[in-house]
């Protein structure tokens, strides 16, 4: 059997004195898709954070695609970030300056991809965004400057998608169409979807669930549980 796309192991992390993320163990096959729940405080932003090396756990291992992102030097571990993950943040981040097709072409040169115009224009037509490829962030509505931030994430072609808080600011129409668009996207590229938000609405639409806020996965220090299930 092949190895877990994500093996997150024995992941410990400490502010000072104040534990604020603990967690057994948690791994993603590839293609799969999984929801990251939990409140403000609860652990999401620091899990993914240490996920994407932009943070070394206090202790424990993370493994990525085969590669230990948590003991790679910060130079590998930039070039890992940009060659593994997509990411489609919470506040979009479009380059204001780039039409919407120039900042997909940005987001694979800057993952070290060759050109495709070919995925770039599938993903712009995919998404239903054709008429604003040659339009720049500022002439966007909301709907429409989401699915430009989800296709940039896609068009880096990386093994891994994540969506932090894309549902948060939705009605509920709305949320789920923002999460039937995430599963095609990743679905059509043979991501593995990590959606990591505090929107319980969304719980139904996922297999695969880690509760950072049902569980005892965040500790304090004057608290010594520290087990948790992963659904």
């Amino acid at each position: 059997m092949s190895a877990p796309l994500i093996d997150v192991s024995d992941i410990r992390h400490r502010y000072g004195d104040r534990t604020v993320l603990s967690l057994p163990g948690w791994t993603l096959e590839k293609g799969q898709h999984s929801l990251l729940l939990g409140p403000s405080g609860s652990g999401k932003s620091t899990l993914l954070n240490i996920l994407t090396g932009l943070i070394t756990p206090s202790e424990g291992r993370v493994m990525v695609d085969g590669v230990c992102i948590s003991t790679l030097p910060p130079a590998r571990r930039d070039q890992a970030r940009g060659q593994l993950f997509g990411i489609v943040f919470q506040n979009i981040r479009l380059i204001s300056a780039l039409t919407v097709r120039q900042n997909l072409r940005l987001a694979r040169s800057l993952a070290k991809r060759s050109a495709d115009e070919k995925l770039l224009e599938d993903l712009i037509q995919g998404l239903g965004i054709a008429h604003r490829a040659d339009a720049k962030p500022r002439a966007l509505s909301q709907g429409e400057a989401q699915r430009a931030a989800i296709a940039r994430a896609a068009a880096q072609n990386a093994p891994i998608l994540i969506a932090d808080e894309p549902t948060s600011a939705l009605d509920r129409g709305n949320a789920e169409r923002a999460i039937d668009l995430l599963m095609t996207v990743a679905d059509r590229t043979g991501a593995t979807l990590i959606v990591a938000t505090h929107d319980d609405r969304i719980r139904s639409r996922f297999s695969h669930v880690l509760d950072l806020g049902d569980t005892d996965m965040t500790t304090d220090p004057s608290d010594d549980r520290s087990s948790g299930d992963i659904s």
